[in-house]
This record gives structure tokens, C-alpha cells and sequence, in this order.
């Protein structure tokens, strides 16, 4: 019927994992059915998920397409303490392999199939929540997210901006990325003046207009 194929459309399958750190060969990144392989530092990784009894399994491998580039350092001070101090690189690429669900196989190309990926390290909000304190009487208002990372034939962009409820940008970040194999270190692209197209009487964004310089 026609309600069963919008069902299936709609359908999400997923599968969680987790386990305490304490003991595990931090080089061997791996959690109930899922692992990592790093096949080449900087360059390739694979991903495995043997859960195809849970619903989903695959075996993925990401290739990149640019060198990582070291994002700006993210100091986010809201109110009467710092809530982030950390440091990013960040990186585009492309997967191949296959992704099974429900026993459907998928074969993924990297002609169709892109992805961008990031690591972190330093301070941020992760783990159990600290008790409120002083922060009780000055509640956060919230913030505005950019991240935006493309890939195109020649080149990378990588776009961060975050903004506070009145405007003030607390991270400023856009660089171009060229490939490795041209030498080229990656270009400032200045201060992005950023257009949201949203959904008449919504949040939801249906577009947007970047300028860089």
C-alpha cells in the first residue's frame, strides 16, 4: 500500500554501542559489533560494523581527497566560565565498500558517495554533567551554527562560524583546500557573510548563500 511505502521511505535502523575505556588498547578503536582500522594515517580509514543480526552492517572505507588542515582554536566563553577550549582538524574525502540493512547490500562508489570527517581534543562538554553553580542564576541563550564542509573537483572549503544569540561571532574560520599533490598551502577566505534561506515561519533551512573573500 501506499501508507507500507512511506513507512519504508521513513524508516530508520540503527545500531549503538558502548563500553567503559578502562582497558582497551586505545590503538584498536573498537566497541561491540564496530571497529576501526586506520589503513593509512591521514589518509584512509576503514569502518566495519558486524551487526547485520541487529538490523545494519557494513564495511566502509573512507579515502581522502585533501590534506587535513588544522581548524582555529574554539575558545566558547557564554558566561561566567568556559564551557569550551578545543582544537580541531578537520577533512574531506570520499567512502567505498558496502553498507547492508535489513539485508539489503548498498555498494557505495566515491563518485557518489562523499564525506567529511573531524577530530577534536581539549576541553569541551562531554561525560557527566557538572552541577550547575553560579551558572544557575546566568542560563546559556543558546547559539548559532555554521559547519560547512565541501568538496569539489579541484578543491576543498571548510567553513565554521559560531555566533552568540546577539551576533557576536565567538569562531571565525574558511579556508580553500587544494590537493596534496599541488604543494599549496590552504588559502584564508576572510570574514563569510552568511544568508540562511529558511522555510516561511520556520527554523528549517532550505538554502544558503555564503560570500567569502
Amino acid at each position: 500500500s501506499a501508507a507500507s511505502d512511506v513507512y519504508k521511505r521513513q524508516r530508520q535502523v540503527s545500531v549503538r554501542a558502548s563500553d567503559a575505556l578502562a582497558g582497551h588498547d586505545r590503538l584498536k578503536p573498537e566497541v561491540g559489533p564496530f571497529r576501526i582500522e586506520v589503513l593509512d594515517p591521514l589518509r584512509s580509514v576503514r569502518f566495519v560494523c558486524d551487526g547485520d543480526d541487529h538490523g545494519v552492517g557494513f564495511d566502509l572505507t573512507w579515502q581522502a581527497l585533501f590534506p587535513a588542515i588544522d581548524e582555529e582554536s574554539h575558545r566558547w566563553r557564554p558566561a561566567s566560565k568556559v564551557v569550551l577550549d578545543a582544537q580541531r582538524f578537520a577533512q574531506l574525502g570520499s567512502w567505498s565498500g558496502e553498507l547492508r540493512v535489513d539485508g539489503t547490500t548498498h555498494e557505495d562508489s566515491p563518485e557518489r558517495w562523499m564525506g567529511s570527517r573531524d577530530r577534536s581534543w581539549g576541553i569541551r562538554p562531554s561525560g557527566e554533567a557538572e552541577p550547575a553553580g553560579r551558572d544557575a542564576e546566568d542560563p546559556m541563550e543558546g547559539f548559532w551554527w555554521l559547519y560547512l564542509p565541501l568538496a569539489f573537483d579541484d578543491f576543498a572549503l571548510v567553513v565554521m562560524v559560531q555566533e552568540d544569540p546577539d551576533g557576536h561571532r565567538v569562531l571565525n574560520d574558511a579556508v580553500r583546500i587544494w590537493p596534496e599533490s599541488s604543494g599549496r598551502r590552504p588559502e584564508q577566505l576572510g570574514w563569510p557573510r552568511v544568508q540562511i534561506h529558511y522555510r516561511s515561519g520556520t527554523r528549517e533551512p532550505t538554502g544558503a548563500t555564503v560570500h567569502l573573500t
